[in-house]
């Protein structure tokens, strides 16, 4: 299957079973970004507050708890017991080089990082990671939300013919 689309992407990451296609293929690891793209302070407020009230079903639909604020522009949550930790900053990535879309720049990164001492039993942390990128995946596309996985080279425009 490939994976050229955000679709066959996060379909690839919820049904994965093998580690090391996780790791090699999908590039599911420690990091692992999400730029968004549009008005930083709309797309900040918007992805912190879906992410405060998972699950919901007009929202995020997997639980992420223990929300935490981080300074100013940075939020972090818990998933699967705290397998994985997402950072939501309302800031510009550089370490990730040029990840231009129609010219912008991403204003918004959200950061999965796994945290393998902490997995919920039954759930190895690279599969965790693979379900909450995919659980956010599902989540851009339902707001609609221009974004790009640059790990896979995937841009997700909505909209675009």
């Amino acid at each position: 299957m490939s994976v050229s689309t955000i679709d066959n992407y996060l379909d690839e990451l919820r049904t994965c079973t093998d580690t090391d296609r996780l790791l090699t293929y999908l590039k599911v690891q420690d990091n692992y970004p999400v730029f968004l793209y549009g008005d930083r302070a709309e797309l900040f407020s918007m992805v912190t507050e879906a992410f405060r009230n998972s699950p919901s079903q007009n929202g995020i639909r997997d639980s992420f708890i223990n929300p935490k604020m981080s300074g100013d522009i940075t939020w972090l949550f818990d998933y699967k017991g705290g397998a994985v930790t997402v950072q939501v900053n309302m800031e510009t990535n550089h370490m990730y080089g040029d990840q231009k879309i129609a010219d912008l720049d991403h204003s918004v990164c959200v950061m999965f990082h796994s945290q393998p001492e902490r997995f919920e039993e039954g759930v190895g942390y690279t599969k965790a990671m693979a379900l909450a990128i995919a659980s956010f995946g599902e989540y851009i596309k339902r707001e609609k939300l221009t974004a790009r996985f640059p790990r896979v080279n995937i841009n997700h425009i909505p909209n675009a013919t």
